[in-house]
């Protein structure tokens, strides 16, 4: 798979998941205003860089995209040169671009979505937060309301379900996994996995001195608890703020590689059995039980098959939902109005 197709088929399955939003174009007709702002309630005129079929994308969404492309790239912002850095939002805008020319057409078909779908979204979104107060301030601080985030879930719910329609009738053919698997079983070596249980207390950049001392004191106080012998799982789902949470932190096998470094350098050295040190990662603070350890190895095809048959599942749909948005992107009026980006 090329870098472009990676960016595509990983960065498209990030706009279906992530809260993102096309203001003024959540939900309206295809017909909006031709100038280059678009008024955001409560922010005022936004700078616009195209239009999809009337409906204008803020320069906001794009930058918001283009710093995941970044992330998921591993590339820091400093390293870049201006050139790669406007390379990077001339590849952003064309995904934002297919990412509303599919919303667009799942108004059109006539999708929705039902309320408990909805709530059931909403519900993992607040159980990423220890209190609703602090779900509160997080959507304060990203200048959101929860009618936003309502919408904005709504519309990528929408965007899959229409993703879903596009590709769902396709089929893989399960000798080709067994020819791949005989192609591929000595070039690609089998590293070795843990499965681990996950309490996560959750700190963010920019959190003050007072909120980082009470994620201290919750996660030592979980930490204490673990150590003494308490119920890790129990004590996941009393203490930890990640959505696993309520499965008691369980996160599965990881193979090596899978997760952060800061993570994979901590989990890898605990063997089976034993409790991590408090430590932190970008998406907080840290404490891990180490379930069971498995050493590199080769894996029989048996073992392998529903992994392989969902990767090429996944590659297939991908490429049919590659063709069919170039199918409603020939039909589309697109106008990019920042010159720097056509």
């Amino acid at each position: 798979m090329t870098r472009n197709s990676l960016r595509f088929s990983g960065l498209f399955v990030l706009l279906l998941a992530a809260s993102v939003i096309s203001l003024g174009g959540c939900g309206g007709s295809p017909e909006g205003p031709a100038d280059d702002t678009v008024e955001a309630e409560g922010t005022g005129p936004e700078r616009v860089v195209a239009e999809v079929n009337g409906i204008p994308i803020p320069a906001s969404l794009l930058d918001e995209v283009a710093e995941a492309d970044r992330l998921m790239l591993g590339v820091a912002a400093p390293d870049m040169t201006e050139e790669e850095s406007l390379e990077l939002q001339r590849a952003s805008l064309h995904l934002v671009i297919h990412a509303e020319l599919v919303y667009q057409a799942a108004v059109e078909n006539g999708l929705s979505v039902s309320e408990e779908e909805l709530e059931e979204q909403l519900h993992v979104a607040r159980s990423q937060f220890a209190t609703e107060e602090e779900f509160q301030a997080y959507l304060a601080s990203a200048g959101k309301t929860t009618e936003q985030l309502r919408e904005e879930v709504r519309r990528r719910l929408l965007m899959k379900a229409y993703a879903d329609s596009v590709t769902g009738g396709l089929q893989i053919d399960p000798s080709r996994a067994r020819r791949i698997f005989d192609e591929q079983r000595e070039k690609v070596p089998v590293g070795e996995e843990v499965r681990v249980s996950q309490i996560l207390v959750r700190i963010r950049p920019g959190d003050s001195e007072e909120k980082r001392s009470a994620a201290r004191e919750k996660i030592e106080e979980a930490y204490g608890r673990a150590k003494a012998g308490e119920d890790f799982g129990e004590l996941a789902r009393e203490y930890s703020e990640s959505p696993l949470a309520e499965r008691g932190g369980d996160m599965g096998f990881l193979p090596r590689g899978r997760m952060l470094p800061e993570f994979d350098e901590v989990v890898f050295a605990t063997p089976a059995g034993r409790i991590t040190p408090i430590f932190e990662t970008p998406h907080g603070l840290n404490v891990v039980r180490v379930e069971e350890h498995k050493e590199a190895r080769e894996r029989s095809f048996e073992e392998v098959r529903p992994g392989l048959m969902l990767v090429l599942a996944r590659e297939q749909k991908n490429q049919a939902l590659r063709e069919h948005i170039e199918e409603l992107e020939q039909a589309a009026t697109i106008r990019v109005l920042d010159p720097r980006l056509q």
